[in-house]
């Protein structure tokens, strides 16, 4: 079987689906970078079976074999998040690769024990254009049940809302975006600072996709939220996004190097389930087909939905280039 990383002539041949679909031209809103060395022991399986540093470079090249290298014009990068990883480290190294990477932006770590003086520091960078919180920097042994207000320190807000700036949110607890705390938070931060931009990551969570489909209605009406597409390998989620809010409001987002994973996410229960590796032994599994790589399965996903609403080809560029254009600046 195949490992993460890799690239099949199954993967060329779906890749090969998405020609008549892309624009010419793409932003991705979410991908990550990461140095192996700079991450706790052990690593996991996405780690130890890639490059050992992970640079924009590596980004264009293998998201390029999915994609076409030609279209990508740029990304959003962000560190690569890791239980007891030094998040300093993680926002120095983040500068020096987008001073490598003119046409791209960066949002840099930010976590409830950063001194305001040291983000303006890192705000000074000119292509640093907003925070990404992340739930494992919450205090406590479970931090998949974090509130927002936990882990998302005021100081983002404000720096956010005096400067325009984007927080890429990625929400948890069980619920996710259901989750009547998640939506008191958000929706009261949003109220009182609205210069912020918020980018709700993998379609507010939406890996159940019932959670993002029966109530994403509430994001509607604030014209300061976004959602990216990153990770997404069901397309109900993204149709709600879609159909309640417009496709000016709608990223796509790869969440390399979540998209060299060979497996998907999918909705079971009243939860979700990553089918990968760890969780799958395909070699064991009756010969009815092989997997593909999840920036694959998460582009079919963003196809099937843009096919049910009927987006056109001029509301495609904005999802794909346009909508990040606006949001980041650019």
């Amino acid at each position: 079987m195949h490992r993460n990383w890799t690239f099949t002539d199954l993967d060329a041949k779906i890749a090969a689906e998405f020609g008549d679909f892309l624009p010419a031209t793409l932003f991705d809103s979410h991908a990550h970078l990461y140095r192996v060395r700079d991450m706790p022991e052990p690593v996991g399986a996405l780690q130890s079976e890639g490059p050992a540093n992970v640079t924009p470079r590596i980004w264009r090249s293998r998201l390029g074999r999915q994609l076409g290298p030609e279209r990508l014009a740029g990304a959003l990068f962000m560190p690569f998040p890791v239980p007891g990883a030094d998040p300093a480290l993680l926002n120095r190294r983040l500068l020096e690769d987008l001073d490598r990477e003119p046409g791209s932006r960066g949002a840099v770590i930010i976590t409830p024990n950063c001194r305001r003086e040291d983000v303006e520091a890192l705000l000074a960078h000119p292509q640093v254009i907003g925070f990404k919180p992340y739930h494992c920097f919450a205090p406590g042994s479970d931090t998949s049940q974090a509130s927002l207000r936990e882990f998302v320190p005021e100081l983002a807000w404000e720096l956010a809302h005096e400067r325009g700036l984007v927080i890429v949110l990625h929400i948890v607890r069980h619920a996710a975006w259901a989750d009547p705390d998640n939506q008191r938070t958000l929706l009261d931060w949003c109220e009182r600072f609205p210069g912020a931009r918020v980018q709700m990551a993998h379609a507010a969570r939406g890996f159940h996709a019932p959670n993002t489909v029966r109530h994403v209605r509430l994001l509607a009406s604030l014209e300061n939220v976004w959602f990216d597409t990153s990770g997404i390998c069901e397309a109900p989620a993204l149709v709600a996004i879609l159909r309640e809010c417009g496709h000016r409001r709608l990223l796509w987002g790869s969440d390399f190097p979540v998209s060299e994973i060979r497996g998907r996410c999918v909705t079971v229960g009243d939860g979700f389930v990553w089918l990968d590796g760890d969780s799958v032994k395909w070699d064991e599994l009756p010969a009815l087909g092989q997997p593909t790589l999840v920036g694959l399965e998460s582009m079919r996903a963003l196809r099937e939905a843009c096919e049910t609403v009927g987006l056109s080809r001029a509301q495609l560029r904005y999802v794909f280039a346009g909508n990040a254009r606006r949001l980041f600046g650019l």
